[in-house]
């Protein structure tokens, strides 16, 4: 029978998946990079490279996975943040659905080690959604993972992606991101596996200075804002700080980070008199709410 419904096999559910969760190298990085803040980690490494955007690298010292639930962690729709119903309600984690790593599993090559103490780890290798390996491996409290290969056996995504200089600037504005709205954590940026930089942990506005490299600071405002229902803060920049590119400007509802044109136009509007249609300005808005 030509239309026969039959179930499909979790290889090609975790691939289709995967086309939901991942549509570039830098969609991997927010996906790890949250993974690690949602283990409470402290201080978290990242790699990244200029010519090499199939490749990342990504250790904390956050809460470790233990032997047990490596290869659950793998499986879709297995997750610590949410047990029922209820815990949808007060979600406070960026993950709970837990299918960000059987999707990145599912189109590359992977190695995670692990450790809940400081007696030692364990690694699992996973290739294109098939176990390799799972064995004990000297460890640090925490979580390291590598990634490899990325759309390597789905060429017709792999095709999709831009050059390495688009793929590396989209990978920069992810963690551009998360230094921003996480400036309490130590962050470690390796480029090439050469060290670029060390974020000690500090408030927002020495953070954004060190991002952007800012020196004139006094050309950053500082606004703050609260009633009953929510709290706007953050700092916007005067008309030096003006660009033609968008790429400064960041919104943060409840620490994650969104793109509002509503919001984008309502700030805009208020450097009408000074603003050129094609230039934007610079600013950095945390938004919370219920």
């Amino acid at each position: 029978m030509k239309n026969k419904i039959k179930l499909l096999d979790n290889n090609l559910i975790n691939k289709i998946a995967a086309g939901e969760v991942i549509d570039r190298p830098s969609s991997i990085l927010k996906e790890l990079i949250e993974n690690s803040i949602d283990a409470d980690a402290k201080s978290i490494d990242i790699y990244i490279h200029r010519d090499k955007i199939d490749m990342f690298h990504i250790s904390d010292d956050g809460v470790g996975i233990s032997k047990n639930d490596l290869r659950i962690a793998f499986d879709r729709h297995a997750t610590s943040k949410i047990t029922d119903t209820n815990d949808l309600e007060k979600i406070t984690s960026f993950g709970f659905r837990g299918e960000a790593l059987s999707s990145i599993a599912a189109i590359s090559d992977v190695k995670l080690t692990s450790s809940r103490n400081s007696k030692g780890g364990d690694r699992i290798h996973i290739r294109f959604g098939k176990e390799i390996s799972l064995e004990p491996s000297p460890s640090s409290e925490g979580t390291s993972i590598s990634i490899e290969n990325i759309f390597n056996n789905v060429p017709a995504r792999k095709k999709f992606l831009k050059t390495n200089k688009t793929e590396y600037n989209h990978n920069i504005s992810v963690i551009n991101r998360f230094l921003l709205a996480h400036p309490t954590i130590l962050f470690r940026l390796y480029i090439g596996n050469k060290l670029k930089h060390t974020y000690l942990p500090s408030d927002l506005f020495i953070r954004i200075t060190e991002v952007y490299n800012i020196t004139q600071s006094s050309n950053l405002t500082q606004i703050e804002s609260s009633n009953n229902f929510c709290k706007i803060y953050g700092y916007v920049g005067d008309f030096d700080f003006i660009s033609p590119s968008s790429a400064k400007q960041h919104i943060f509802v409840n620490n994650r980070y969104i793109n509002d044109l509503g919001i984008n136009k309502i700030i805009k509007s208020c450097y009408i008199g000074g603003l050129y249609p094609i230039y934007n300005p610079f600013y950095i808005i945390f938004i919370d709410v219920p």
